[in-house]
């Protein structure tokens, strides 16, 4: 019997922002600070909880720099960022899954803060791309017996202290007469280790990543499009992925009236690659799931272009970051 129980969140955010532009003999430097107030009351069965209702005062300064030089043009940044969890990770309730399953969320989670380092430079058709971010108070999501029956799984999430992680891509950009490739290989890898039954596991493999994509346009307005991309197998938090991923999509469009109107057929995951297995690492429990998905598609995609209008909305969506813990 899974009680009952009612949560509720009331998050009321005040933030100021504040940037600097100047351009320098050694290139061009921007220089910002934001400064975010965030009160948020936490309500059980209609009661207010004072131990779980909080406020955060923090500052988030970034800065970046980036210059020319010759063919070469470069950027460097560093940004402070946080990631607050979902709603639904803070609430109290008990879901049922099955009888061996349930999941709730976790009220005691503290937001995410994000320190990324980055480096993009291009030169010609190639493009790098590198990044260090450092994730403290990371969340993720964890297993546990109840205590008064084992034999039933809770899922929840936790905070850990730091997740730093490291991610490399180069990109190729050519064009070869009707054909325009790009080539794109990478790997995403983070250190982390944790403790599980008692000995220090690494959860610190890469993870490789590339695609290849490719356009020809041809005479009559058509244009045929081949793109594939590879995610192999690595690590994620305490998620190991245990099958490398394949997926290929092809496609080809029709123009008419000077491009006002175009039809495009296209067919996704060609060879059902998209299947997936993942190994959750817990304290007492490790959880093993493969997912396979009916991916095989074909869609078909008419557009008519009407004379458009500006839009004269200059924001950026200051709630949009809300909305998304809303439904993530």
């Amino acid at each position: 019997m899974i009680p009952s129980s009612g949560t509720e969140i009331h998050d009321q955010n005040l933030s100021f922002f504040a940037e600097y532009n100047r351009a320098t003999p050694i290139g061009q430097i921007t220089a910002g600070l934001r400064y975010e107030d965030v009160f948020w009351d936490y309500f059980r069965d209609g009661l207010r909880d004072d131990e779980l209702s909080r406020s955060y005062a923090q500052w988030f300064p970034a800065l970046t720099y980036s210059n020319r030089f010759g063919n070469v043009q470069l950027q460097m940044s560093y940004s402070v960022k946080t990631v607050r969890p979902a709603y639904w990770q803070m609430g109290s309730n008990i879901f049922y899954a099955n009888r061996y399953t349930m999941q709730t969320g976790n009220p005691f989670l503290k937001p995410t803060t994000l320190h990324d380092v980055s480096l993009m430079s291009s030169w010609r058709f190639l493009q790098l791309a590198v990044s260090w971010k450092q994730e403290k108070n990371a969340i993720i999501q964890w297993a546990e017996q109840l205590e008064d029956n084992p034999a039933v799984t809770l899922l929840s999430n936790i905070n850990i202290r730091q997740i730093p992680s490291l991610s490399a891509f180069l990109t190729a950009s050519p064009k070869v007469g009707i054909w325009s490739p790009q080539a794109s290989i990478g790997f995403t890898a983070q250190r982390l280790e944790m403790e599980i039954r008692g000995e220090q596991v690494q959860m610190s493999r890469p993870m490789p990543i590339a695609s290849f994509n490719n356009s020809f346009t041809l005479p009559k307005g058509f244009l045929v499009t081949l793109d594939s991309r590879f995610q192999g197998k690595g690590f994620h938090q305490n998620f190991r992925t245990t099958r490398n991923q394949y997926i290929v999509d092809a496609g080809i469009t029709k123009s008419f009236f000077e491009e006002k109107l175009s039809l495009t057929l296209k067919g996704h995951d060609l060879f059902h690659g998209r299947k997936m297995g993942i190994f959750a690492f817990n304290d007492r429990l490790d959880i093993f799931q493969y997912s396979e998905w009916d991916s095989r598609e074909l869609e078909l995609t008419v557009r008519y272009k009407f004379n458009a209008t500006k839009n004269r909305y200059k924001g950026n969506g200051a709630g949009d970051r809300e909305i998304s813990r809303m439904s993530n």
